[in-house]
């Protein structure tokens, strides 16, 4: 007899044995990278192929990005979205030909954040609040909704106290470093009033002022907010287009369409419907965004801003 209090078994894909659920989100985001369907089917297929062990689903979703960038270097670049290879040859240019996507992975510092919670926590965050499947997450944790969800709020704490420690870490700017205790006091709301001084200083500081954003999101968001934050920043590439083609909640935002290419005009197409446990999702919307920017690999604040990913 279960309740819902009892966490319910995982159902593993016969041929992968991975969870069912894990199958159709390597499909979806590996839609992100192609414009064929077939040829996202062909990149879903070699990351599961690779699969020797137990994966959660983040280290899945990061295995179908870097199996894409190992594409560029292959004859199957050309089957690639131009959106991507444009993409991956600026992060070139920026960081260099020589681990280009460690490189940028590693200069996203919510990433990095998130890399350094615990497993357990980084799965109830991911599965609860950016994917929306608190049902799931219970399953994987063996646990009940009612915790995983818990656990899932207290990792979103952690990691913006992580997100906070990086950056005064790696902040050469002795002003942005000293704001950045009150930047997620504000954010929190245990610190009722912005000071003058601090607030001169968000009037000509762009990093702190797009980090106090993140934090205000981080911290105190709603769905609508924080899904697009958590999924677009911790995918590094293609966050809107998964977004669109995920069962997950509700999401407005992944259907603006920003890019003024010819590619990306009509209307926005809405997220599809649920599918089915393990089913490749259909082919993406066109171009759901355009290409994030590459940061430039310096010293944050001095002067190389956060990455707007």
């Amino acid at each position: 007899m279960t309740s819902e209090h009892t966490p319910q078994q995982v159902l593993h894909d016969p041929a992968t044995g991975l969870p069912a659920e894990d199958v159709t989100a390597v499909h979806a985001y590996a839609g992100a990278f192609c414009g064929r369907p077939a040829t996202a089917a062909e990149l879903a297929g070699e990351v599961l192929a690779g699969q020797r062990a137990p994966a959660a689903r983040p280290a899945l979703l990061a295995d179908v990005r870097r199996t894409a960038f190992g594409w560029l270097r292959d004859s199957r670049s050309g089957l690639l979205l131009r959106d991507f290879r444009d993409w991956a040859q600026r992060a070139g240019e920026t960081f260099g030909t020589t681990d280009t996507l460690r490189l940028v992975e590693h200069d996203a510092p919510l990433l990095r954040a998130f890399g350094e919670l615990p497993d357990q926590s980084r799965a109830a965050l991911w599965l609860c609040l950016a994917e929306g499947e608190p049902a799931f997450a219970a399953r994987v944790l063996n646990t009940s909704q009612e915790f995983a969800e818990s656990m899932a709020e207290s990792a979103r704490s952690r990691l913006a106290d992580t997100f906070l420690r990086l950056r005064a870490e790696h902040t050469a700017d002795a002003r942005c470093v000293h704001y950045g205790g009150m930047l997620g006091a504000i954010a929190r709301g245990t610190h009722r009033e912005t000071p003058a001084d601090l607030e001169q200083h968000l009037e000509t500081c762009e990093f702190c002022a797009r980090d106090i954003a993140l934090l205000r999101t981080l911290t105190s968001g709603g769905t609508q907010e924080l899904r697009p934050l958590l999924v677009d920043r911790l995918l590094v590439w293609g966050g809107p287009a998964y977004r669109a083609v995920r069962p997950g909640a509700p999401d407005t935002s992944a259907n603006l369409i920003t890019s003024d290419t010819p590619s990306a005009t009509g209307a926005p197409n809405a997220p599809s419907a649920p599918l089915a446990p393990g089913a490749p999702p259909p082919a993406p919307p066109p171009r759901p965004n355009p290409a994030p920017p590459i940061p430039a690999p310096a010293d944050r604040c001095s002067p190389s801003p956060s990455p707007s990913w």
